[in-house]
């Protein structure tokens, strides 16, 4: 492969993502993935069993609290920890997004 040839392929790549870039955005992306990822997990557990299992613990029980999100979490099958998982890395980068974009005053909440 010549020179021509790979220079043209690399900007292939970089104008679809460039312009996908400006149809798709990040912000909105990661959004909807933690939507999606919140349907998903509706649909594998029972959300009421589990919030009725969590009113046995107190709020100040910091231990008893950790210890059943922990024993929870172990217990379930592999998808619902996927899920999880993934919810949560998500969460973290839309989190750091916002810090970022009003750490230098650019966070518009309709245009983010």
């Amino acid at each position: 492969m010549n020179e021509a040839v790979l220079k043209s392929k690399i900007m292939r790549r970089v104008k679809v993502t460039y312009y996908l870039k400006q149809v798709i955005n990040p912000f909105t992306f990661k959004l909807g993935a933690l939507i999606a990822a919140a349907f998903i997990f509706g649909s594998l557990v029972h959300v009421a069993a589990v919030f009725s299992n969590l009113s046995t613990i107190s709020v100040v029980d910091i231990v008893g609290l950790y210890n059943f999100s922990t024993y929870a979490f172990m217990n379930t099958e592999i998808w619902v920890q996927v899920v999880m998982v993934a919810s949560l890395l998500v969460a973290f980068g839309l989190l750091r997004d916002m810090v970022r974009k009003i750490r230098f005053g650019t966070f518009n909440l309709l245009h983010a």
